[in-house]
């Protein structure tokens, strides 16, 4: 499976080269679109100084962590977000003809252009406002690679929830939105009580962004091995495809 995946993300990108204009327009709005938001924290930094007991030196970490994620998941594995419209109309099937895995030749098929340039802007503030050290900043590519796959699972799961009611496609993009905007706001909300417990069970922030940016500028062992948790979520997920699969040739066989 990992033999292909290179190849598959090799065609995704020269599919997107091919419309010029439009892979160009898409990553000059997403530059735009990061340029104003960095330069939003700015003026509010240089308004109040600290902001949660960061200051706009400390945010950039935590900027520059979130982009980075966002591009290794929609470059990567953009094609979860047809998971829930895969299976509503059945369209399964074509998959299931493939070699195994089923799961990362949906999730490997899609690759939302855009965020090529999260990926350049991440390294960007890092290297030239950050002044980050080569060793931090191979610890932020280490990092948010590891987090953008727990970013994915709880995804996956969220889209594959399809299996069990009609559509879940517009709560997994509510849930994707939940947990990417407040990712941006200084770990300050987690003194909340209530926030903090939404953001480590329902909407999990937590262990999407403020874990691996913790764990960047203060490594702790005990606080990585969390990660493996994460990964139970799979297992849910592989039960479903598996019962998608035998049903799918029994009805194959009735007709």
């Amino acid at each position: 499976m990992l033999k292909i995946l290179p190849t598959i993300w090799k065609l995704n990108i020269l599919s997107c080269i091919e419309y010029r204009a439009s892979f160009l327009i898409q990553v000059v709005w997403m530059f735009l679109n990061d340029i104003v938001l960095i330069y939003m924290w700015y003026l509010f930094f240089q308004k109040f100084q600290t902001i949660g007991w960061l200051t706009f030196n400390e945010y950039i970490p935590l900027v520059s962590l979130m982009c980075i994620v966002f591009a290794w998941l929609s470059i990567l594995f953009w094609g979860y977000w047809k998971i829930s419209e895969l299976i509503v109309n059945w369209w399964l099937d074509s998959y299931i003809l493939l070699p195994k895995n089923i799961l990362f030749k949906i999730i490997s098929s899609v690759l939302y252009v855009s965020a090529i340039w999260d990926l350049f802007f991440g390294l960007a503030l890092l290297i030239f406002l950050y002044k980050a050290s080569l060793f931090f900043i191979l610890k932020i590519l280490a990092l948010s690679l590891i987090w953008s796959f727990a970013m994915l699972w709880f995804m996956v799961f969220f889209q594959s929830l399809s299996f069990f009611i009609w559509s879940s496609r517009e709560l997994s993009r509510a849930v994707f939105d939940a947990i990417l905007w407040p990712s941006f706001y200084p770990p300050k909300i987690f003194e909340w009580t209530f926030l903090k417990i939404v953001f480590m069970t329902v909407i999990p922030v937590f262990f999407t962004t403020f874990l691996p940016y913790k764990l960047a500028m203060d490594f702790s062992w005990n606080e990585f091995l969390i990660l493996c948790f994460l990964f139970l979520i799979k297992k849910i997920r592989k039960r479903k495809y598996d019962e998608y699969k035998l049903g799918s040739r029994v009805i194959d066989q009735l007709l």
